[in-house]
């Protein structure tokens, strides 16, 4: 889903609120791949990765950051936990 430069720079699980949780933070080309897209893409992108990774892991909720920050596209921003993608 994603290009061989986007990097995976840090990633956390833990429980919060008796919740599994994920944190995620790729590097700058994760964004700049995201913000590329159109609307569509950007939304089959995000959520394959979020899907992708709460099946892999066993988690109900997941945070994607860039470089710390939040992940800002042009088209919307992700500040919070994401849930599955339906």
């Amino acid at each position: 889903v994603v290009p061989a430069d986007v990097q995976v720079l840090n990633f956390e699980q833990s429980v919060a609120d008796g919740v599994n949780t994920i944190q995620i933070d790729f590097n700058s080309a994760f964004a700049s791949y995201v913000s590329s897209m159109g609307s569509t893409g950007e939304y089959y992108i995000i959520g394959s990765v979020c899907n992708t990774f709460l099946d892999a892991y066993g988690c109900e909720k997941i945070k994607i950051t860039v470089e710390n920050a939040t992940l800002e596209t042009g088209h919307a921003e992700f500040p919070g936990y994401l849930t599955r993608y339906q």
